[in-house]
This record gives structure tokens, C-alpha cells and sequence, in this order.
């Protein structure tokens, strides 16, 4: 088969994708996993990747025909050098992604098809890059064949503007290598200074910050003058430099609390959100209509056809289904009565990037705009409904995950009227606007229902040898029926509910002659063992841990995160001393969840750094140059927060497993630049220069690699389809760590780099004096070697 000598390389890293993609569907059937949101999900993060591999392969082959040899020998040779390296880039992802695939817990199941598919996909895309690339490289390359040489005005500048840039990075390298303290400390000075600007959005004025800044001008005192005191005493020459890189240090610590606080004020919300499930718009909104107590079924009928009329005259509902009498609280108890309504608000279809892409496929009827959200019709419905005299409306966002309410604030105590007057106070200060963002705070238990309460008289009862039970039991019987007795006829049976006539059970005065029990054949009535009182009281009684509870639930207004509202709410009930003794309170829905499985997200986190130290130990049979790589981790997080920050993105769960994806994926780039570095001074060079060449070699590999996962991960950021919000965030962090890792991967690795191996070849000859082996170098770098200086 002949091809076009230009796009052999092409041709051949792009067979990789739907082999690797074929492959690993079959895997997931075998494993018996659907096509669902995580199978995809991890077949759309697989794509930026699966090239990667035959990327580096068919690179290194390219080189080696330039140095003169054969096609066979150049797969060969070519595949062999940079062997090591790939495998260790795929096992680092493989690590990562396993541990989230067998995580404990409800989200252990939930991301298990993303975590084992991904590692399945990077699996074959090694195999693919071992054994059909070079292969094909074998059969379709040319000997003496110059197809890179770019053809075309545009590709020849294009190569000229590159080797520019690759000489470029050549020259701030060997600077930033004689300066490798400054860039070495700048790099984790970057990640410091990001927590910093995020705590300043937290801070209510500049002094706050000012002050929150300023809290680390101790450390860095104390650092720079033991470096500079250290440097001194080698040296014996005063290094002001050093003093001078500090100053720098401790201004940008000052300044990030400060910018922080000033972009918090700006935005008028948090700098920094985060909540445990992704938002989704689920195309419905539900209206929950509430009545005074007492009023009748027409009534409520009457005034759900008023709220419907207005619910159907806004632009975006479609279709409106309502249900009398009832209030479905999905996980939690419904609530039922005459007073009570629930209108469900179907949206139309809404429209996402995708459709304008696809502009072909017609849709039937109007679609809604893009920009217009479920919350966004909340908030308008909002303003209109409440509008209808006499009717209690709360209007929040359905779908969701099946964790209700955004906000829900469990208070628990076995005193009622405490326990109510607590969460009356509380819902009533939520509603006033005690904290931004909530709307709609409800009581699960509402008073106000009219009851009429039978209290016993102890004294009475046991004169009259009558137990609680027999009174409640007679009661419940007479009001509510009692089922025991069975009617039998041709094999079927079916229940005989005796009680009261409802005439009599609507007769309050009838309840002081109900006969509770009867002794020696006399007939024991209510009114002569207990008090009949009218009263007020809640619509139902909820329990949990054996205490009665009452649940606020509240949602937000759009563009604020669950997570962190229902901190601010913590932090203000404490604050206010709004909780008095003997009412507890305990936050249930989404800050519950997280709560109970962020343990199992940090634990495959730490996991993944474990293992992938592990691996790379293994394969470069060393202990210090898997710190070196994993130096790059920290700084890609900086990079996934920067990126949530700039997008006005809260992190939740899906932008954690994109954290922890990171761990693997960023580390690829180090691993390219010290396996080369390696193999270069294996060959005579000395570090620096092994360093200056893996660099200027390996730099274009490593943009090629960096911009397919980027380009891979965009779809998936941009949320093109519809739904697609859900997974949004795990591509924003990817390519936020990704972007800014790679830039500090090309100057603070080769650092990193040269840091660690002096210190290990100091700390060697200390060994060897101490323990009277001479104090002979093995090392015959021109590096200097005086005390880690700046």
C-alpha cells in the first residue's frame, strides 16, 4: 500500500484512535458495562490521550531516519529508545485511573465504567504504539525520504517560527537552569500564592487579607536568612541576590490575598465554589403550593388554575402537569392534605452548541435558548407567581440527583416547642436574606393544622385500671379503622376496615363519648380518663436517632454552589448562637454525601500518588527521579483551580476525578524530559547540557501530546451537548493543570532535575567520608557545586 510520504505520520497516529476505541468497547462489554454518561465520559477523555503514546513512538522514529537509518531499523531503534518512557506515561494513568474505578461507597459505584474503561483505553493505546506503529512506520517510511520537509509558504514558516521557539526555550532554559533556585521556588511560590488569592476572596475587607498575606512574612524571613547565612558560610561571599528573590517571594504573598479580595468584591459572590454534584439542567421546574390549614379541595383546585395560568404564560414552559392533595418530597416523606398542590413545569428543549454545529437536523417545536437555564426560569417565576393573594408558593429546580434541596438543615430534640421555635427562627432569618443566594427556605413539618388532642390523666386511668396503649389503640381503631377482620368469597380475600361513620368521625363533640374500653361489661368513655383540648399542631412528626426533627430545606439563586453557601450558613449559626441547648443540627442532601464519600475521592487520590511513585521507581530504578516527575503534580492543581476560577465553576465531584486525573496525565511531560536527560548523560553528556538538549529535543513531542489533550478535552469543557454541564468541569480542570503545568514542566522540571541529583551526589560523598571511602567525584558536571544558591 502506497501513502503520500506527508501524511504517513499522520495516518499512522491516527489508525491508533478507532483501534484503541474498538478495543476498549469490547473490553467494557466484557466486563459487563453499559453505554451510559461514565462509559462515554471515559471514551471522550481517552481520546486526547490514545495518540500520545504513537505521538512520542512515531517522533523518535521520524529522528532517527533523519540520522540515516533504514526504515526497519529506524522503527526499530526508534521504538526501543523511547520504550521506557512510554510505558511509564501509561502505567502512571493506569494507576491513577484504577483506584477510582474500585473506590468504596456510593461514588465508588457510581465512577466505576470511568475509571476501569480509561485504564482499559491508555492499556491498548501501548499496545497500539508497540506494535502497529512502528510497523506501519516500517512499511510506509522511505529511507532518504525527507517527507517532514515542510511544502507551502505557510508550513515552511511554520517550521521557521518553531525552531525559533525551540531555540528560544533553549536559551531561557540554560537561564533558568543557572538560576534554578529562583524557578524552582517561583514554582510551588505559584501554587502557595493561589490557595492565598482564594482564602482573599473569603476576606471581607482588604485588612482581612492584608493580614491573612502577611501571617507568612515569618516563614519567609526565617527561609531566606538561613539560605543566605548557609550560602555565606560556603561561599564566604554575601549573596544578595538571594535576599532579593525573597523580597519578591513575600510580595507576591502579600499581593495574592489582596487581588483575591478585590476580585471576591468585584463578583459580589465567592471566589472560590464548590458543591458535591454538578449542576444539570433537567428541563423541569416544580411549583409546591400551600394553603392556609382547613381549606378545602375546590379551593386549593381553584388557586392551583390560577398559578398555572401564570406558570404556562412564560415563554419557555411547554406543559404544565398538576397533582392535588400532595407533595412528593423524593427521598424524603410527601406531604398530604386538602391545603396542599404540587405543579410540575415541563421546559422546552433546550438548545446547545451541538445543534447550532448539526445545523441539518430540524427539532420539533421552539427550542430554548442556551443561555436561558431551569434556575434562570425559577428566578423569573419567582417574581410572577408570587403575585396570586392567599397561596404559598415554593418554587424550586427538579431533577437533580435525587438529593432534594440544595440546602437541608436537620434540627433534632426531643422538646417540640423548642425544636419548632428553633427551625421557625432560622427559616424565617433565610428567608429574610440572612444569607446571600438562598431562596424558598421550607419546614418539612409545618404548623398550623387544627387537632384536637386527648391528653390522659394519669390519676383517672389507673383508677380506672386503663393503660396509654388501650386509649391510643381505641382511638386509632375508631378514626382511623382497624383491617384484622377478613371477607373471604370464591378464594379471594379482601380487607374489613371497621370504624366510624364519617359523619361521626367529623363530629368533634362525639369524641367525649367514644368508650375506650370496657370493664365488667361497662363501657370506660374517653372524657373519664383524659382531657379533651383543641389546639394547633404540625401537619406530620419526623424522626430520626429516636429524636423528633424538622428539616429546612432551601435552594439557590443561579450562580451560586450548595458547598459553599451551606458553609456561610454554618459559619453564621455559629456565629449568631442561633441553636439553644438541646437542639442539635445536622446538614443532610448534598452536604451529607459529601460529608460520607469525599473520604473515598481523597483516598484514590492519595492512592494514585502512591502508585505512581511506585511505577516509576520500578522503571527508572531510582528513588529520586520519581520526585523529580511528581514535582509537576501540585503545580497542574493550580492550574484545575485557576481554570474553575476563571470559568466561574464550582469544583465538584467530576472536577475531583479531573484533579486525579492529573496525577497521571501531567506527569507525562517530566517523564519525557529526565528519561531523555538519562539517556544523554548515559551517552557522556553532563546535566546541564543533558538537560539544555532533552529539552530542545523533546519540546516538540511534548507540545504535540499536550495540544491533542487539549484539543481531546475541549468538547468535553464547552459542553456542546445537552446534558453535557454534567461532565463540563472535569474538562475545564484538565486543560486548566494541563496548560499551566506544561509551561512550568519546561523550566521548573529541568530545575527540579538538577536540584535533586547535586544534593544526591553531595549526599553520597558524605557517605562515603563518613564512612572512609575517600571523597573522589563521580560526577564530572561543570555545575557548580557550592550550596544550593539562587
Amino acid at each position: 500500500m502506497d501513502v503520500p510520504a506527508q501524511h504517513s505520520g499522520t495516518l499512522i497516529v491516527s489508525i491508533s484512535i478507532p483501534v484503541c476505541l474498538a478495543a476498549t468497547l469490547i473490553a467494557l462489554w466484557v466486563f459487563g458495562f453499559t453505554i451510559n454518561n461514565l462509559s462515554m465520559l471515559a471514551l471522550s477523555l481517552a481520546i486526547g490521550v490514545l495518540v500520545d503514546d504513537s505521538i512520542v513512538v512515531i517522533e523518535n522514529i521520524y529522528r532517527h531516519l533523519k540520522m540515516g537509518e533504514n526504515p526497519v531499523e529506524a522503527a526499530i531503534n526508534g521504538r526501543a529508545e523511547i520504550g521506557l518512557a512510554a510505558i511509564a506515561i501509561t502505567m502512571a494513568d493506569v494507576v491513577v485511573f484504577l483506584p477510582i474505578g474500585f473506590m468504596g461507597g456510593v461514588v465508588g459505584q457510581f465512577f466505576r465504567p470511568l475509571g476501569i474503561g480509561y485504564a482499559i483505553a491508555v492499556l491498548f493505546s501501548l499496545f497500539v504504539s508497540f506494535t502497529i506503529t512502528p510497523m506501519l512506520a516500517a512499511r510506509w517510511y522511505r529511507q532518504g525520504e525527507n517527507w517532514e520537509e515542510p511544502e507551502g509558504r505557510f508550513a515552511k514558516w511554520f517550521e521557521h517560527q518553531f525552531e525559533k521557539f525551540g531555540n528560544g526555550y533553549r536559551k531561557i532554559l540554560r537561564v533558568s537552569l543557572n538560576n534554578k533556585w529562583y524557578f524552582f521556588g517561583g514554582g510551588f511560590a505559584v501554587l502557595v500564592a493561589m490557595f492565598t488569592f482564594i482564602g482573599g476572596g473569603f476576606a471581607p475587607d482588604r485588612a482581612t487579607a492584608l493580614k491573612s498575606g502577611m501571617g507568612m512574612m515569618p516563614m519567609i524571613v526565617g527561609i531566606g536568612a538561613l539560605i543566605f547565612i548557609g550560602n555565606l558560610i560556603v561561599t564566604r561571599k554575601p549573596r544578595f541576590s538571594i535576599l532579593l528573590g525573597m523580597a519578591g517571594f513575600a510580595a507576591l504573598f502579600i499581593a495574592a490575598p489582596l487581588v483575591g479580595q478585590a476580585f471576591g468584591a468585584w463578583k459580589k459572590e465567592d471566589v472560590f465554589k464548590f458543591q458535591f454534584v454538578p449542576e444539570s439542567d433537567g428541563g423541569q421546574v416544580q411549583l409546591n403550593v400551600e394553603l392556609p390549614a382547613g381549606t378545602t379541595l375546590e379551593a386549593t383546585r381553584d388557586a392551583v388554575a390560577q398559578v398555572e395560568k401564570i406558570v404556562m404564560a412564560h415563554p419557555q414552559v411547554e406543559f404544565t402537569v398538576s397533582q392535588l392533595g400532595r407533595q412528593s418530597g423524593g427521598f424524603a416523606a410527601s406531604t398530604s392534605g386538602t391545603q396542599y398542590a404540587q405543579i410540575t413545569a415541563t421546559l422546552r428543549e433546550k438548545e446547545a452548541l451541538l445543534d447550532n454545529i448539526m445545523f441539518w437536523v430540524k427539532h420539533e417545536g421552539e427550542m430554548r435558548p442556551a443561555s436561558v437555564s431551569s434556575q434562570d426560569v425559577v428566578a423569573d417565576l419567582i417574581q410572577s407567581v408570587g403575585k396570586v393573594p392567599g397561596v404559598k408558593v415554593n418554587i424550586t429546580e427538579a431533577g437533580g440527583f435525587g438529593f432534594g434541596a440544595a440546602i437541608q438543615l436537620a434540627f433534632k430534640s426531643n422538646d417540640r416547642e423548642l425544636l419548632q421555635r428553633t427551625a421557625s427562627d432560622i427559616r424565617d432569618r433565610l428567608a429574610a436574606g440572612a444569607i446571600d443566594g438562598v431562596i424558598s427556605p421550607e419546614m418539612s413539618s409545618k404548623p398550623g393544622k387544627p387537632e384536637l388532642r386527648a391528653l390522659p390523666d394519669r390519676a383517672r386511668m389507673a383508677a380506672a385500671n386503663v393503660s396509654v396503649q388501650e386509649l391510643g389503640g381505641a382511638l386509632r381503631t375508631l378514626y382511623e379503622g382497624d383491617d384484622t377482620a377478613k371477607f373471604r368469597v370464591a378464594g379471594e380475600e379482601y380487607d374489613i376496615r371497621v370504624m366510624l361513620d364519617l359523619e361521626d368521625r367529623n363530629n368533634p363533640e362525639l369524641l367525649r363519648s367514644v368508650p375506650v374500653t370496657f370493664r365488667e361489661g361497662q363501657p370506660i368513655f374517653l372524657d373519664e380518663v383524659a382531657t379533651i383540648d383543641r389546639g394547633v399542631g404540625l401537619d406530620k412528626i419526623e424522626r430520626r436517632d429516636r429524636e423528633e426533627v424538622i428539616q429546612v430545606n432551601a435552594d439557590l439563586l443561579p450562580g451560586f454552589a450548595a458547598g459553599s453557601v451551606q458553609a456561610n450558613i454554618d459559619a453564621w449559626i455559629a456565629e449568631e448562637k442561633l441553636l439553644p441547648e438541646g437542639v442539635t443540627i445536622r446538614a443532610l442532601g448534598q452536604a451529607d454525601a459529601q460529608q460520607r464519600e469525599t473520604v473515598f475521592l481523597f483516598g484514590a487520590l492519595g492512592l494514585g500518588l502512591i502508585l505512581v511513585y511506585m511505577i516509576l521507581a520500578s522503571l527508572f530504578n531510582n528513588l529520586l527521579y520519581p520526585f523529580i516527575v511528581q514535582l509537576a503534580q501540585p503545580q497542574a492543581m493550580v492550574g484545575a483551580i485557576l481554570a474553575l476560577v476563571i470559568t466561574d465553576k464550582p469544583l465538584n465531584i467530576v472536577g475531583f476525578i479531573g484533579i486525579i486525573a492529573l496525577v497521571g496525565l501531567v506527569g507525562k511531560n517530566a517523564i519525557l524530559l529526565v528519561d531523555y536527560a538519562n539517556t544523554l548523560r548515559e551517552r557522556g553528556y553532563d546535566r546541564v547540557e543533558a538537560l539544555i538538549e532533552s529539552g530542545g529535543t523533546r519540546i516538540r513531542p511534548i507540545l504535540m501530546t499536550t495540544i491533542a489533550l487539549i484539543a481531546g478535552m475541549l468538547p468535553v469543557a464547552l459542553a456542546i451537548g445537552r446534558g453535557s454541564e454534567f461532565r463540563e468541569t472535569i474538562g475545564i480542570t484538565i486543560i486548566g493543570g494541563t496548560l499551566l503545568s506544561t509551561v512550568l514542566t519546561l523550566l521548573v522540571i529541568p530545575c527540579s532535575y538538577l536540584i535533586f541529583d547535586e544534593f544526591s551526589d553531595r549526599l553520597g560523598r558524605f557517605l562515603r567520608r563518613f564512612n572512609g571511602g575517600g571523597s573522589t567525584s563521580t560526577e564530572s558536571d561543570h555545575h557548580s557545586e557550592e550550596l544550593p544558591t539562587m
